[in-house]
This record gives C-alpha cells, structure tokens and sequence, in this order.
C-alpha cells in the first residue's frame, strides 16, 4: 500500500515538471508577436530558459520627426484604453482578444485559421484579458485577471483547447495592471505608467526594450526592462501601438491617409514624417494593429484588413 502511494506521488511530480518546462518553452520562443525573452541574470522560479533575442545592428531612418497630422480626413474618435489585440501568425492564421480590466469585461480570445472567415472562442480560466500574445498557430498566452482581480498568465500550446496557469512566470512579461491601467509591469520591475493619464496600449521587443502609448498620443519607451522611461514622440490620435521587429507601429485616423494611418517609430520612439501604410478600414474606436514582417493585420470595429506586403497592397 504504501508503496503503491509512493509511485503515485511521483507520477505527480513529473506531471507539473512536464507542464512547467511546456509553459517555459512558450515564453522563451522569439515569435510574430513579440513574445519578450527573460536575460540569464533575471531568470525567476521555476527557471526559464529564455535566450535574449540579438542586438539591433541597423541605424534608424535618418530622417525622424513627428507625423503631420493637420490634414486629418477622418473625424477625431476620443482614446481611451486599447480594447483589443490581434497577433497575426501567418495570412491565414491569426489570435485576437478582447481586452478589459478586471470587472469591466469577461474574456474573449478567438483564433482564426482561414484569414479571419470565422473566428473559434476559446475558454480559459482568466476572467479578464489585458494582453495576449502568441508564438504560432498551436501556441499562446495571455495575461489577465482571475475573480479577484489577481493577475495571471494562461498559456496553451493546442490551440485554446486547454489553458494552463503559469502565474510564476509573470515576471517575465510586459502588461498593463489589470486592476488599473495607470500601472505597468516589465520584466524587470512595476511603476506608473509613463503617462499624464491612462496608457492606451504597451508594446515590446523583448525583455529590455518596450513602450507605452498614452492618451494624449505620446509614446514613451524603456530599454531597461520598466525600470526607467523616457517620453518621445506625440501621434495625434494615436490609437494603438505594436511590435514592428525591433522598432514599434503606431496606429491613428488623424493622419494624411484617407482612413488609418501607420507609422514607423524606432526603438529609441521616434516616429517617421510620413506612414509607410494606409489601412483601408472604416475609422471605430476599437482598433487593434499586428506587424510581421511584410505581413499586417488591422482589425478595426467590424472591418479586417490583411497586407502581404509591408501594407502597400490590402
């Protein structure tokens, strides 16, 4: 008998060891989303082993200004806070999530595999989304908040069929508190937001580098993982912000473009004069932008739009 439960207990065991290096793998693949991979010297328990992704070598457009936004066609829409993100993983396949912070919204993340024909719900054991990200049509993880407002990480690798908590990896991951989306966490500690007020979106490369876009359109950045933040560029209007390789896009209607107009904005958060894509989408308050390489998703109210080159064609 007691044998029996000996062999028991150690099955267990090497269940939940199984479990947490799936989950640690999850986090540490470099993926279309922007998945931030954890330093050796900052790794927490349980160990990841994440490999911080290579430096940047390319120099930044030579010529960074603000975006002239004076001949805006689309009307002005308030920002707010983000309310939704969408991480394309190829032309076909993509995630999507309903954001809200604790108590004002349930989750909702969907995956699509047919370039946004029909969307499948997955369901989760988190009861409100702040971020999702993902690694490839089978992997994802969000952060959010369970029933009492506490923050967790959710991660699956089938799809959404199953979700499995890995709140001890929270350390690891940029989000915006979901209690109160004047407080952000990175890797490597919490503060207020850099921000008059609220954040609208967060955004990051990897474990270092990441940014945060505020009400009033300006974007600050950190490349010491949250610790320290410095405010750059003001986008009029600015409504949503996204990984764009080792730099960021940021997304508004108050552009020169007839609909919505992206910019680039390098990693240092300075944004180019002109957008290197128009989104031929109808101007909503609900707005959600994933770069990846010459792939684009903009999803914007009920619209889709998809570019497989760099936004030039949709």
């Amino acid at each position: 008998m007691r044998a029996g439960r000996t062999w028991g207990i150690a099955v267990m065991a090497v269940l939940v060891v199984a479990n947490a290096v799936v989950v640690a793998a999850l986090l540490s693949q470099s993926t279309p989303g922007g998945a931030e991979a954890l330093p050796p010297e900052t790794v927490a328990s349980p160990p990841l082993p994440e490999v911080p992704q290579e430096p940047v070598t390319s120099a930044p457009p030579e010529e960074m200004e603000e975006p002239d936004t004076e001949n805006s066609q689309a009307a002005a829409i308030p920002v707010t806070t983000a309310v939704r993100q969408i991480v394309g993983v190829d032309d076909e396949t993509a995630w999507r999530a309903t954001l809200a912070s604790c108590g004002q919204g349930a989750a909702i993340v969907e995956r699509t595999l047919d370039g946004g024909a029909s969307w499948e719900a997955t369901e989760l054991d988190v009861d409100s989304v702040v971020r999702l990200r993902a690694t490839d049509a089978s992997s994802a993880f969000v952060v959010g908040a369970v029933q009492d407002c506490a923050t967790a990480l959710a991660a699956t690798t089938d799809g959404g069929d199953t979700w499995n908590r890995a709140d001890a990896t929270l350390s690891s991951a940029w989000f915006l508190a979901p209690t109160d989306r004047t407080f952000v966490a990175g890797p490597r500690g919490d503060a207020p937001v850099p921000c008059p007020a609220e954040a609208v979106d967060l955004a990051a490369v990897d474990a270092q580098r990441g940014a945060v876009l505020c009400q009033d359109g300006s974007i600050a950045v950190s490349d010491d993982g949250g610790q320290s933040w410095t405010t750059t560029v003001s986008v009029a209007g600015a409504r949503a912000l996204t990984q764009d390789g080792p730099s960021y896009a940021v997304a508004t209607f108050e552009g020169p473009c007839e609909a919505l107009s992206i910019y680039d904005v390098s990693s240092a958060g300075q944004a180019q004069a002109e957008p290197f894509s128009c989104a031929p989408v109808a101007s909503a308050a609900e707005v959600a932008v994933s770069v990846t390489g010459d792939l684009m998703w903009v999803w914007s109210g009920s619209e889709l739009a998809i570019s497989r080159d760099g936004g030039q064609t949709w």
